[in-house]
């Protein structure tokens, strides 16, 4: 077990504090705390339990992540970013500053960012991946949050390259496929507004398409299908439209 902690003063800080434990008595709140954690081969036995007030528990897990090394660190960080959480309704963990708090974070997705790196998974954990998504409707705090994060973000060369390479190793999806997709996008849509859109939308979406198809020559099934006839609402419609640019151009 010594192979894993490093001799220095944050050991002898987090021995002083199980050391002034052991000798007292807390009348308030408390909490157990396992002086060799079980996740690095600690039990449950007396000898291995002391109780310290939220407070301390929590400077000895933030402790633990200074004089442990290796896999035993990764352990520790994790258990203390458990620790710096929101406590449960039986709980009155102590509430870290904002500081300390940010440390521990950054600490943390640093060592699990490093774990997860060419980490493939196998069939199995997909499946159970897929399994645990389906039906998983997010709220509408969750889904403006990814929009925010999304918001002027720039993808790198490198990016763009395996968005395209990703997209041409995709499998053609049976006739059977895309009916079965475009049911469930039909469902996905009732109820849902389909009114006119706003000006602001009609900008933004001008906007998004100008100079898209710019210079790129048409396939003769795309100039079949714009030589279709129209009905006589869409015809309608593009006669109201050229009047009114007409109408703009003249005043």
């Amino acid at each position: 077990m010594n192979n894993i902690f490093i001799l220095n003063k944050y050991k002898r800080w987090y021995d002083s504090i199980i050391c002034k434990s052991q000798s007292r008595t807390i009348t308030g709140y408390s909490e157990n705390h396992h002086i060799i954690p079980k996740s690095l081969g600690g039990n449950n036995n007396l000898e291995n339990l002391v109780k310290l007030t939220a407070r301390e528990h929590f400077i000895c897990h933030v402790l633990l992540t200074k004089f442990t090394i290796g896999l035993a660190r990764h352990k520790m960080l994790y258990a203390a970013n458990i620790m710096s959480q929101a406590s449960r309704d039986y709980q009155n963990r102590y509430v870290p500053s904002s500081r300390l708090y940010e440390i521990i974070k950054k600490e943390f997705s640093v060592i699990h960012s490093k774990r997860l790196t060419g980490r493939k998974l196998s069939a199995e954990h997909k499946a159970k991946i897929a399994k645990g998504n389906q039906g998983r409707i997010n709220s509408e705090e969750t889904i403006a949050k990814r929009k925010k994060s999304c918001m002027g973000k720039k993808r790198t060369p490198e990016q763009k390259e395996r968005m395209r390479q990703a997209q041409l190793n995709r499998k053609e999806k049976t006739a059977e496929k895309k009916e079965a997709i475009a049911l469930k996008i039909s469902q996905a849509l009732k109820g849902k507004s389909t009114g006119p859109k706003s000006e602001t939308h009609k900008e933004k979406l001008s906007k998004s398409l100008a100079g898209r198809n710019k210079g790129i020559p048409k396939s003769e099934d795309t100039k079949q299908k714009m030589r279709k006839p129209k009905s006589e609402a869409h015809r309608k419609a593009i006669s109201e439209g050229r009047k009114a640019k007409y109408a703009l151009l003249k005043s």
